[in-house]
C-alpha cells in the first residue's frame, strides 16, 4: 500500500509530540516489566511504507503480552533521544537512529508489513549504532526500587538483519556493574534475509532505584544494537525450548533460557504432568518411546512467582518413514564412476533396507546406502524398500543413464568417486551435465561458445580425438550450479579442473558463494599475476587465503587442484604442489549456490578463456591421485634435469657468501637509459611483474644487524604494472616485524618499518626509465634515525619512533613479496649491496659515483649480476617431490628436498644425488 507525501509528513509531525505515558506495572513483588523498541521508516521514491512499528500482542520471550511497554515508533532517520515518564518510573532511551531487522517479514519488498504476534514483533525494531564503529545506544530506568522492593535482574534483547555477532552489554546502578555476553541464534527469513537475535547473559541482581543499560560501541566484527529489555524478579522463560521429532529409542534433550532472582526451581512437565526427576533446567531422555511424544514445557519458581515456557512439540516416529527421499529422476553417469545412492529414513529400530534394480533385489543390498560400481551402459531404475516390526515403505525410484567414459582421462577421474563431475563437452544449449550420477546439471549462462576443438591428441592423450570444451567470454559467461554440489560442514574437499586463458584480469574457476552470502564460502580462482588462489572463510573467518607459487595465464592447458584436508590447504598445478597454508577448520554452507566461471556475489571475476571437466570430491585428494590424473591426460613422464648455474653470486671480496635463488629473473649484459646524460650499467637483472621473478636470500645472522645500510641502483617506467594495492616490491624482509622497501606509486622510495610506526618516503620522482642509485640507511632503537638516499644526496631522513628487530627466520625477497598486497617490480636492477652499519653521506657518494665498495669489512652482501649464468646448479622435475641422498645404493638415505621446482644449490653444498618420487 502507497502512501502519499502527505501522509509521510503527518506521521513526521506526530512523532514531534513528547512519548505518551507508559504504564510499568505496580509497585509490588512477583512483576516483570518488558520495553520494545519500536521502529519506522519511509522507502524514498514512492515505494511506500515498509512498516509503522509492531507493538506486542502475543506472549514474546516468556513475557505475557500485558506486562510489554511499547514505545512510540521512533523514526529510523534521526537520531533518537526520549524521555518516558510514568508513574514512579523514568526511561531514557538514546541511539544515533533505530532501525528495523527484517526478521519474520511475512512480505517481502517495501511494503506493509506483517509479522508473527510474539517474538517478532519485540525484535523487529531496535535502537541502533548507526552502523558506525564507536558508537552504541543506551537505556536507563529510574524508580526501580518502588516497582521491585525485592531487587530485580535484566536481560536485554538484541536483533539486526543478516548473520551477525552482537557486542557486550554493560548494566550498571552507579555501586555495581555487571557485563554480560550475548549468546545468539538464527532467527527466520526475512525481507534483508536471515536475521540473528542476541539475548544477553542475566545481570546479577540489583537493588539501587535507577539502572543504567549500555550496550558497548560497535567494533569492525560485532553490531551495537537493543532491541528490548526485561526486568524481574520472579522467573521467566526467555528462551523457550524447542520441538522435533525422534526415532522411537533415540535420546533427545530439550534446553530452555530462564532469568529471574535465584534461588529457582525447576520442573518440566509432559502433556501438563509433572515428569518425575526432571527437575534441572534442560530435560534429556535417553530412549523416547512412543508415549515421550506430546507436548513439553518447563515451569520456573522462586520466591516472587513463577514462570512457564512455550510449548515444545516432540514427535517418536515408530512406522518406518523416509524423511529424505529420492528425488525421482534420471542422472547421467560414466562407466568407471562409483555413484553412491541414500535415504535418510525414520521409525521404530531395528530398520532393514533392501535395495532393488528394476524391481530385483540386489544380492548383499541390505545398508541404508548403496554403492553402484561397475556400470555396464544403459537405463536402470534402483529403489529401496524399508521395514521394522510395525510395517514397511518403499522409497522413491531413481534412474541411472549409464553411458560409455569418452576416454582415459575420465575413467581416471571416476575411479576416485568425484561427487560432481562437468566435462563441458556439450556442444547444445542449455544444460552443463553432471556425468557422476548425482544430477548435479549446471545451467549455461549468457557468454559461452560450446563444442571448441581441444585437448586432445596427441599434446592429450588421455582424451578422445573428438573432445570439446566451453569457451567462457570473460564478461557474461558461467554456469550456475544450484546448491546440489555445494558443500556442508567440516567436511574434506577436491575441485579440480582444466583451465587456458591469457587473461590479466582476476577471474573464477569454481566458487561456492552467492549474491546474498559469503560466510561458509570456498573460491577458487586465478588472480591477475596469473597465479591460482584458494580462500575458505566460515563464521570463524577465513581458515586459509593463499596462492599458488605457479602461474597458469600463459596461454597453455593447465590442470588445477585445490584441496581441504583437515586445518590445511593445497594447491596443486600440474600435478606439481605449488602452494599450502593451514588454519583452524571452518564449516561450509551448503545452502550456498556453486558457479563456474563467476564471482556471483561480486558479479565480477569472469573467467576468460577455456575450461574443461571441472569436479568436486567430497574427500582430500592425495598428491598421487592428482598425479595420476594429470598425467592420464598428459601423458607426461616422471623426468629428472639438472643444469648449470641459475644462483645469483655474491661478489664481495671477503666473508661468507650467500647465493641467492634466482626465479625467473633474467640477465642483460648491459643497458642504457634514455637520460640527458645516459648511464650504461653492465650486467644487470631483469625483473618482470608479469612473471613473478624475485631472487630470494637464506636468512643468515650477517643480515640481523640492529643497524645497517641497503644499496642497489633501479631502473623503472611509469605506471607501475602488475596485481597488488600499491608500492611495488624492492626488498621484503617482514613478518610481524622487519622492514620493507617499495617503488611508490607516486615515484617515490618508500620505507614501511613493521613494528616502527613509521612510514618514510624519499620525495623525487624514480620511474621514468633511467638508472637511479637508492641507498637507505637505518637503526633499531628511538635514538636511531631512516635515511633514505637518492643518486648520492639525501632525501629524507626521519627518527625511529618505536625499537624494532629483524625476523631471523625470514629470507630477504627482492623484485616480489611473499605478501600479495604490494605491487611486484617491473625493471631492472644492479648492485644490490648490505652492509652491516650506517654509510655515512660521503661513503654513499662514492658508491653512486663509481660503485666503489668502501668498507668491505662490513659488506655481508654484493650481487653485482656480471655472471650472465649464475653459480650452483638448478634441479627441476615435471611432478612428484624431489629427494636427495649424499649417496647411492643400498646405504642411500633420501630426504625431501623440495616439493614444488626448481631446486638450486649452491658451490659450496655438499655433493647431492636427487630423484622425483610420487607422493
Amino acid at each position: 500500500m502507497k502512501r502519499n507525501l502527505l501522509a509521510r509528513n503527518l506521521k513526521q509531525s506526530f512523532l514531534a509530540i513528547p512519548a505518551a505515558a507508559l504504564m510499568l506495572g505496580a509497585a509490588q513483588a512477583g512483576t516483570t516489566v518488558g520495553l520494545n523498541i519500536q521502529a519506522w521508516t519511509y522507502a524514498d521514491g514512492g515505494a511506500g511504507y515498509q512498516t509503522t512499528g509492531f507493538p506486542v500482542t502475543a506472549k514474546a520471550f516468556g513475557v505475557d503480552a500485558g506486562a510489554w511497554v511499547n514505545t512510540e515508533p521512533l523514526y529510523a532517520y534521526a537520531a533518537v533521544s526520549t524521555n518516558i515518564v510514568t508513574g514512579s518510573l523514568t526511561v531514557n532511551l538514546t541511539a544515533p537512529n533505530s532501525w528495523q531487522s527484517g526478521i519474520g517479514a511475512l512480505n517481502a519488498g517495501f511494503v506493509p508489513e506483517v509479522v508473527t504476534p510474539g517474538n517478532d514483533e519485540v525484535t523487529w525494531g531496535y535502537l541502533d549504532d548507526g552502523n558506525a564503529t564507536g558508537q552504541a545506544p543506551s537505556a536507563s530506568v529510574a524508580g526501580l526500587a518502588a516497582t521491585f522492593p525485592n531487587g530485580y535482574v535484566i536481560q536485554t534483547i538484541a536483533a539486526n538483519g543478516g548473520v551477525q555477532t552482537f557486542t557486550d552489554v554493560v548494566f550498571t546502578d552507579g555501586v555495581t556493574t555487571n557485563t554480560a555476553a550475548y549468546s545468539t541464534y538464527q532467527a527466520g527469513l526475512g525481507t534483508y534475509g536471515t536475521g540473528t537475535v542476541g539475548l544477553s547473559a542475566p545481570s546479577g541482581v540489583f537493588t539501587g532505584d535507577s539502572i543504567n543499560i549500555n550496550p558497548q560501541p560497535k567494533t569492525s566484527s560485532t553490531r551495537s544494537t537493543l532491541a528490548a529489555f526485561i526486568i524481574t524478579d520472579k522467573p521467566v522463560v526467555t528462551k523457550a525450548p524447542v520441538g522435533l521429532t525422534v526415532n522411537q529409542g533415540t535420546g533427545f534433550t530439550l534446553s530452555a533460557g530462564v532469568i529471574g532472582i535465584a534461588p529457582i526451581t525447576y520442573q518440566w512437565q509432559h502433556a501438563g504432568t509433572n515428569i518425575s526427576g526432571a527437575t534441572s533446567l534442560n530435560y534429556t531422555n535417553l530412549s523416547a518411546a512412543p508415549s515421550d511424544a506430546g507436548n513439553y514445557t518447563l515451569v520456573a519458581t522462586n520466591p516472587y512467582g513463577s514462570g512457564t515456557s512455550g510449548t515444545a512439540t516432540v514427535g517418536v516416529i515408530q512406522v518406518p518413514v523416509i524423511t529424505t527421499d529420492f528425488a525421482g529422476i534420471t542422472n547421467t553417469v560414466y562407466t568407471g564412476f562409483k555413484t553412491v545412492m541414500s535415504v535418510v529414513a525414520g521409525g521404530a529400530s531395528p530398520l532393514s533396507y533392501q535395495w532393488k534394480k528394476n524391481g530385483t533385489a540386489i544380492t548383499g543390498a541390505t545398508n541404508a546406502s548403496l554403492t553402484v560400481s561397475n556400470l555396464t551402459t544403459g537405463l536402470a531404475g534402483y529403489s529401496v524398500v524399508i521395514t521394522n516390526t510395525f510395517g514397511s515403505v518403499k522409497s522413491s525410484t531413481n534412474y541411472l543413464n549409464v553411458v560409455a567414459a569418452p576416454d582415459a582421462y575420465t575413467m581416471q577421474v571416476g575411479s576416485d568417486g568425484p561427487a560432481s563431475f562437468w566435462p563441458l563437452n556439450e556442444t547444445t544449449t542449455p544444460t552443463a551435465y553432471d556425468y557422476a550420477g548425482f544430477g548435479h546439471n549446471g545451467t549455461q549462462t549468457n557468454g559461452l561458445t560450446l563444442g571448441v576443438a581441444s585437448l586432445r591428441p596427441p599434446t592429450y592423450p588421455g582424451f578422445s580425438a573428438g573432445n570439446t570444451v566451453y569457451q567462457f567470454d570473460g564478461s557474461s559467461g558461467y554456469i550456475n550450479c544450484g546448491t546440489a554440489p555445494s558443500l556442508s560442514g567440516p567436511t574434506d574437499f577436491t575441485v579440480e579442473a582444466w583451465v587456458n586463458t591469457t587473461s590479466p584480469t582476476s577471474q573464477a574457476i569454481v566458487h561456492q558463494r552467492d549474491s546474498a552470502n559469503y560466510v561458509g564460502a570456498y573460491r577458487v580462482g586465478i588472480n591477475a599475476d596469473g597465479t591460482v588462489y584458494f580462500i575458505l572463510y566460515g563464521t570463524g573467518g577465513f581458515q586459509f587465503s593463499f596462492n599458488s607459487t605457479l602461474k597458469v595465464n600463459d596461454g597453455n592447458w593447465h590442470h588445477v587442484a585445490t584441496v581441504r584436508s583437515g586445518a590445511n590447504g593445497l594447491i596443486y598445478v600440474d600435478g606439481v604442489q605449488a602452494g599450502t597454508a593451514s588454519g583452524a577448520v571452518q564449516d561450509l554452507t551448503g545452502t550456498l549456490n556453486t558457479f563456474i566461471g563467476r564471482n556471483q556475489r561480486d558479479n565480477n571475476e569472469w573467467f576468460a578463456g577455456m575450461m574443461a571437466d571441472v569436479a568436486i570430491y567430497e574427500s582430500a585428494l592425495s598428491s598421487l591421485q592428482i598425479v595420476k590424473h594429470y598425467t592420464a591426460a598428459s601423458g607426461v613422464t616422471l623426468q629428472v634435469h639438472l643444469t648449470t648455474g641459475g644462483m645469483i653470486q655474491d661478489t664481495k671480496p671477503s666473508g661468507t657468501p650467500h647465493h641467492g635463488q634466482n626465479s625467473g629473473a633474467t640477465w642483460l649484459t648491459s643497458l642504457t637509459d634514455a637520460a640527458g646524460t645516459p648511464v650504461t650499467r653492465n650486467g644487470v637483472e631483469q625483473f618482470s611483474a608479469a612473471s613473478l621473478t624475485k631472487i630470494t636470500v637464506p636468512a643468515d645472522p650477517d643480515f640481523d644487524s640492529p643497524s645497517g645500510t641497503i644499496s642497489f641502483w633501479m631502473k623503472a617506467n611509469a605506471p607501475l604494472p602488475g596485481a597488488g594495492n600499491e608500492a611495488a616490491t624492492l626488498f621484503d624482509r617482514r613478518t610481524t616485524n622487519g622492514t620493507f622497501i617499495a617503488l611508490n606509486v607516486d615515484g617515490s622510495i618508500y620505507w614501511q618499518g613493521q613494528g616502527t610506526s613509521r612510514n618514510t618516503f624519499s620525495g623525487g620522482y624514480l620511474p621514468d626509465d633511467n638508472w637511479h642509485h637508492v641507498a637507505v640507511t637505518y637503526g633499531q632503537t628511538t635514538n636511531d634515525t631512516l635515511s633514505i638516499y637518492v643518486d648520492g644526496v639525501l632525501a629524507n631522513s626521519v627518527p625511529v619512533t618505536n625499537a624494532w628487530s629483524w625476523p631471523t627466520t625470514q629470507p630477504i625477497e627482492i623484485g616480489v613479496s611473499h605478501d600479495s598486497y604490494w605491487k611486484k617490480f617491473d625493471g631492472q636492477m644492479d648492485d644490490f649491496r648490505i652492509y652491516n652499519r650506517v654509510l655515512n653521506g660521503t661513503e654513499i657518494s662514492q658508491i653512486f659515483a663509481s660503485d666503489a665498495l668502501v668498507d668491505t669489512s662490513a659488506l655481508k652482501l654484493r650481487y653485482n649480476f656480471d655472471d650472465g649464468t649464475g653459480v650452483g646448479k638448478t634441479v627441476t622435475w615435471t611432478f612428484g617431490r624431489l629427494e636427495s641422498s649424499p649417496t647411492l645404493g643400498p646405504s642411500a638415505v633420501w630426504t625431501p628436498a623440495a616439493s614444488t621446482p626448481p631446486f638450486m644449490f649452491a658451490p659450496t653444498d655438499s655433493a647431492k644425488f636427487f630423484r622425483a618420487v610420487l607422493p
